[in-house]
């Protein structure tokens, strides 16, 4: 076996909380990402972690997709998640949350993908394909991530309101 990997890191500017927060909204994808994502389930989810089945197009090779994946708060620097495609591949993904003060942070995620060995040739493609979905769908999450930030200043709070 080999192994395909992809590490793909920005910052934004806001906190991670704020990051944490848009990535568990699933419902959002599909609006905001709808050039990559057509239909998003939540088949289950509690407070730190979701299980969900997605149906997307992955960018460069235009292949349609669809995976279930289980995403889970490992701590508050820490979302992993698990894909699993329907040819019984797996890509696991960790995003690490790093505080560059209090009103920025870096986000690092990795991709993993194990692949029989003749396969690895692939590396070059899986890394184009996984940096532009990463670079494509921070974009279309920066304006909404600036404006979360900007009410969990006045007091909102997700599934609360503002306090």
């Amino acid at each position: 076996m080999a192994t395909l990997y992809c590490r793909c890191e920005l910052e934004m500017d806001c906190p991670r909380e704020v990051l944490i927060w848009n990535y568990f909204d699933h419902e959002h994808v599909v609006g905001t990402h709808y050039k990559h994502y057509n239909t998003v389930r939540v088949l289950a989810e509690k407070d730190s972690w979701c299980l969900c089945e997605r149906f997307y197009k992955l960018p460069i090779i235009n292949l349609r997709a669809s995976s279930l994946g289980f995403m889970w708060l490992e701590n508050p620097n820490l979302i992993k998640s698990i894909q699993y495609g329907k040819l019984g591949a797996q890509l696991h993904q960790e995003i690490m949350l790093s505080d560059l003060g209090p009103e920025r942070c870096l986000v690092a995620s990795e991709y993993r993908m194990e692949v029989p060995a003749p396969f690895k040739i692939l590396q070059p493609l899986f890394q184009r394909v996984i940096a532009r979905w990463f670079a494509d769908t921070w974009e279309e999450d920066a304006a909404m991530r600036r404006r979360r930030w900007k009410v969990w200043k006045l007091g909102f709070r997700d599934f609360s309101g503002l306090a």
